[in-house]
């Protein structure tokens, strides 16, 4: 990328205000453009030079678009279909149908339009687990649940953003395949985008890789455990393997899989304020076309990854600071939502390199 310095420029001041607050702050950025991409570690990163010593973070909810990356790959080797009801993988499992008669399809649950709750009814979250609040949770606590939730009136029901369904269709897909979700992402996804650096457990060496997690004040935080819905925000990873993954769902790299994410950003259901939603990945206009995007937080780290697919630019942010308590939900509200949209807004007055 020739034109390295001006993306550095918008990369630091995009970082800037929220570097100079926060001295244990380590802010990760990966950026791709048609001339080509570049990493950048700011704040109190060591390391990360893209050659296998990058800092490893929890991508929270960013996780949910590997899980519909799943799902669109199992669709398109037969494995199962959008429209498949969930009933038909959890047999005896009391989810109820809405009351129009219509059946919570996959499609629902990949969309956040299954009229299922944002968090599982049965969760308790005490004093003594709310550091680590989902890790007690079990996936018989999972689909026991499920009867405790209320049916929508219909189906799709509107859009109401659920870890729960997300959840749920990680825990189908990786029991279609026989496996667990960290293998299943592993063997479909990872493996073949060279992405060695994501998953859910740690080696010694990746371990030591792992960046402290903080609370917005500044406090070490606990990392988070989800045994039970790994595919709402279980992933760790780095802004080396996610730039990969940007890549392919820009469809510059990743071969027939790329063909398979792009089925992920067809937009299907209203979101609200112009928004809508694919398979997973929110989609808002942006700079005369689209921006692709998700975000994610655990209680010690948020993250961002956004595309332009018309302008062939992309970037992932990785923060190891929690989301502040007042936090505006959605795109721009985040310290790593602030910091992506800034450079994919740099990115596209940025004249690439000819």
């Amino acid at each position: 990328m020739a034109a390295s310095d001006g993306v550095r420029m918008v990369v630091e001041q995009a970082a800037a205000p929220y570097l100079s607050r926060k001295k244990r702050m380590c802010v990760a950025v990966g950026v791709i453009r048609p001339d080509g991409q570049r990493m950048f570690h700011l704040g109190a990163c060591t390391g990360g030079d893209g050659g296998g010593e990058d800092p490893i973070f929890e991508i929270g909810s960013v996780t949910k678009t590997f899980t519909t990356a799943l799902l669109a790959d199992l669709v398109a080797d037969g494995f199962l279909a959008l429209e498949d009801p969930v009933r038909k993988f959890l047999p005896g499992v009391a989810l109820r149908p809405a009351r129009d008669g219509s059946e919570v399809t996959l499609a629902h649950l990949a969309t956040h339009t299954s009229g299922l709750p944002r968090l599982p009814r049965n969760l308790k979250v005490t004093r003594a687990t709310r550091h680590n609040p989902y890790a007690q949770f079990t996936t018989a606590e999972l689909l026991d649940g499920l009867s405790r939730c209320r049916p929508p009136a219909r189906l799709p029901a509107p859009f109401e953003y659920s870890n729960l369904g997300m959840g749920l269709l990680g825990h189908i897909l990786a029991d279609v395949l026989g496996t667990d979700y960290e293998a299943a992402v592993r063997q479909r996804i990872c493996g073949p985008l060279g992405m060695g650096d994501t998953g859910i457990a740690l080696d010694a060496v990746r371990r030591r890789r792992l960046v402290p997690g903080h609370t917005w004040g500044g406090r070490p935080a606990s990392n988070w455990d989800l045994p039970a819905i790994p595919g709402a925000g279980a992933l760790r990873s780095t802004a080396a393997d996610l730039l990969r993954f940007v890549a392919a769902n820009l469809g510059i790299a990743g071969g027939v899989l790329a063909q398979r994410l792009a089925r992920c950003h067809t937009p299907r259901a209203e979101v609200g304020g112009g928004a809508q939603i694919g398979l997973g990945w929110v989609i808002v206009p942006f700079a005369g076309d689209h921006l692709v995007w998700h975000n994610g937080a655990t209680g010690g780290y948020n993250s961002f990854v956004g595309f332009v697919r018309g302008r062939g630019v992309g970037v992932c942010v990785l923060v190891n600071h929690t989301v502040p308590p007042t936090s505006a939900v959605g795109i721009g509200g985040p310290a790593a939502d602030r910091i992506g949209v800034s450079v994919l807004k740099g990115l596209v007055a940025e004249p690439a390199a000819g």
